[in-house]
């Protein structure tokens, strides 16, 4: 609105005037602005919906003119791409964007990656890229790195130790997109575990396997990984038990692969009663030593 000074035949005194004025709204075409592209996708592996954005007078509706979606996708009316892949390969088609007023398109290639699995432990298949350790505050200056166990438990306030362990991850291609993560490791002596929570940390510091707790605990944050029930295992197992860790790895996993120089590994332990040990990348039984296993999307092109 605005208020203007206007003469009248009847007075010529300036009067205050208020009015509003209206803008007749333009009735425009669509112009398609977003997404600029698409993301690759993973075969069998949910993807991240996406909406697709025009300017112009609404509504506007959505749909493919020419093409192929790959096989498990769709394009709502209302713009939005979503669905689960069901093969790999490179898909093209052209969205089209519609109002009342006239109509835009864009072209898109969609790639959808397959899976690849991987396996690394120490001994299986020559991988030699674990470092493992524990550090104990009962004996704060040893080093633990070369036994074929290591021990993550809590005694009261001054008996506690804390396994780190990290696993190389340098093979794995730049850009792989993380669908799955498992941590096995194997249980050689299980003692007051009933009702206990082992905690796993994302360590943020650097450590070797010489590190002793007088050299510091290594730093953490929060991880996302939840460790299941440390509930029935032996105190004296004829053979090592194994012990999984998998809700909440994959994504952690993914941060290392995006970012290598963050990954320092995890720290393990516990808040209350517990001794639980694990046989170590020195067992002597390559099949009980640590073991990640990780699915992940590949293109096969060059990052």
């Amino acid at each position: 609105s605005a208020t203007y000074s206007v003469p009248t035949a009847n007075n010529p005194v300036h009067k205050q005037i208020s009015f509003e004025l209206a803008a007749t709204p333009s009735n425009t075409p669509p112009v398609i602005s977003a997404p600029a592209s698409l993301a690759d996708g993973v075969a069998n592996t949910p993807y991240a919906s996406t909406t697709c954005v025009a300017t112009g007078t609404g509504p506007i509706t959505w749909s493919i003119s020419a093409g192929t979606l790959p096989a498990g996708m769709s394009l709502t009316s209302a713009g939005v791409y979503s669905g689960t892949p069901s093969a790999a390969g490179s898909y093209t088609f052209t969205v089209k964007a519609l109002n009342a007023f006239g109509n835009d398109t864009r072209q898109y290639t969609h790639t959808i990656v397959s899976t690849v699995s991987v396996t690394l432990q120490p001994g299986n298949g020559g991988y030699d890229g674990v470092e493992d350790t524990h550090i104990d505050q009962f004996a704060p200056g040893n080093s633990y790195g070369n036994n074929t166990r290591m021990d993550v438990w809590h005694w009261g306030t001054s008996e506690e130790t804390r396994i780190l362990l990290r696993f190389d991850l340098s093979s794995l291609p730049a850009g792989a997109q993380i669908t799955s993560a498992k941590l096995t490791v194997y249980n050689t002596r299980a003692n007051g575990a009933d009702g206990d929570t082992l905690i796993c940390e994302k360590v943020t510091s650097a450590w070797t396997e010489s590190h002793t707790w007088n050299m510091g605990v290594p730093t953490t944050t929060a991880s996302g990984v939840t460790c299941p029930p440390v509930t029935g295992y032996a105190i004296a197992p004829t053979t090592p038990e194994p012990y999984l860790v998998e809700t909440g790895l994959a994504g952690v996993v993914q941060g290392w692969v995006a970012t290598p120089s963050s990954n320092r590994g995890l720290l393990f332990r516990v808040a209350s009663n517990l001794n639980f040990s694990w046989a170590t990348s020195e067992y002597a039984t390559v099949q009980y030593r640590p073991k990640l296993e990780i699915t992940y999307g590949s293109s096969n092109r060059a990052p």
